[in-house]
């Protein structure tokens, strides 16, 4: 007996465009239609989204209890028997979660803790053959060495090896399709994967669903270095001149590694359909946050802000910006324990930079020009902020009279 079982993938969410994190619901429904009257056997597979790097699963909701969930830390599969969805023809399952939506923060917010060994990562596999030849000869033309740099060149193989055609997913059949020389979302991430695997740096394809600005299957990669942890990065991005290109798209990842045949397995035959849909559009909490600390609506941003800590407890921006917000009120004692934690979670240089100026904002704001020097020299000598961005930081005001501020300030606009 053949069935038509509906897929649709409904997605009610919040993202912001220029925020770091988004909470969003991804409320996903699967019908199923025809006659289920003698239906015994068969099973429906979703594939579901897991913790991970750049992503926080808050709570799920089923409307029908799945009859099991297997559930491996990096990938979790809910299953249904198809006898059991025969009266309410339906399944939804709710998901919460906190997202990383800012694709160009090159660091994993989430999980900052390794859930198994990375080197896991470097192995050749089916779908990642580096041993192979025209891998290997891909790999001698790669002639960085600093990783960032060699991962920007193997991104620019990967353009050069592919040209983009979108296509149903058939499998892992990369040297294949490299003959070829055509290749949609899994071609780019599984390429990239094997070329980093091939140079020792620990990489994994990731499958899930793109949420910004539209909804739909995709397929991406994630690089581990020690001081960043799990970053994705997505080479479908440069696969077309200003084309593809959308600097804060969203992602929400189902697993790694997997055979990427989409997120549902269904078994009797039954046929499907995918279709996602985006829904809704509005501000993120700590967009929010932002607008109440620029209008000086501090109480507000202080809850704002304190409410995101409790979410993201390892991630230091937030810190800063709830210390900030308590400078401004004159709450120095309050401010100071803020930034110490902000500093003990900044990971690499970056995030430490971005800690050193939210201390020289502080120390303006207490009016100590000295001290608010001796911070700046130091971001400065990170790069991460330039001398036209402090001149134009209020917070500065206090100390812009200030002959030591000044001389200092001179001094760096000469060389």
């Amino acid at each position: 007996m053949k069935f038509w079982c509906l897929f649709l993938l409904l997605f009610l969410f919040t993202i912001g465009i220029n925020s770091q994190v988004s909470r969003i619901l991804v409320r996903e429904e699967i019908s199923l239609s025809g006659n289920l009257t003698n239906t015994m056997y068969g099973e429906v597979k979703l594939y579901m989204p897991v913790s991970g790097p750049n992503q926080l699963v808050l709570g799920r909701r089923f409307n029908l209890e799945p009859n099991q969930i297997l559930d491996k830390g990096e990938k979790s599969m809910a299953i249904w028997n198809v006898a059991d969805v025969r009266t309410s023809r339906k399944i939804t399952i709710e998901t919460s979660l906190l997202v990383q939506n800012n694709s160009t923060i090159k660091s994993s917010l989430f999980d900052n803790e390794m859930r198994d060994d990375p080197d896991k990562y470097l192995r050749e596999e089916k779908g990642f053959p580096y041993k192979e030849r025209e891998i290997q000869e891909m790999v001698k033309q790669l002639k960085h060495t600093h990783r960032d740099s060699l991962i920007q060149e193997i991104i620019q193989k990967v353009r050069e090896t592919f040209v983009y055609r979108k296509s149903p997913w058939h499998g892992v059949k990369l040297i294949k399709a490299i003959h070829e020389g055509k290749g949609d979302c899994t071609e780019y991430a599984a390429l990239m994967v094997t070329l980093c695997r091939a140079k020792g740096i620990p990489a994994r394809l990731v499958i899930g669903l793109l949420l910004q600005p539209y909804g739909e299957h995709h397929n991406w990669a994630e690089v581990f270095t020690m001081d960043k942890g799990w970053v994705r990065w997505d080479p479908l991005d440069y696969a077309f001149d200003n084309f593809l290109y959308r600097p804060n798209k969203a992602y929400v990842s189902t697993g790694y590694d997997l055979q990427p045949r989409y997120n549902v397995e269904v078994a009797n035959g039954i046929e499907w359909n995918y279709e996602a849909k985006l829904m809704s559009n509005s501000q993120t909490l700590s967009d929010i946050a932002h607008l109440f600390f620029k209008s000086q609506n501090y109480k507000k941003a202080d809850s704002l802000y304190s409410i995101l800590i409790t979410e993201l407890p390892q991630h230091f921006l937030n810190y800063n910006l709830l210390a900030l917000s308590k400078a401004r009120q004159n709450k120095f004692n309050e401010a100071l324990p803020l930034l110490q934690q902000a500093m003990r979670l900044s990971r690499n240089e970056g995030e430490k930079c971005l800690t050193y100026y939210a201390f020289a904002r502080l120390a303006a704001l207490k009016n100590d020009a000295a001290m608010a020097v001796k911070y700046l020299k130091k971001v400065l000598e990170n790069g991460c902020m330039t001398l036209k961005s402090m001149a134009n930081e209020p917070d500065f005001g206090l100390i812009s009279q200030d002959e030591k501020f000044n001389g200092w300030l001179y001094e760096q606009l000469e060389k």
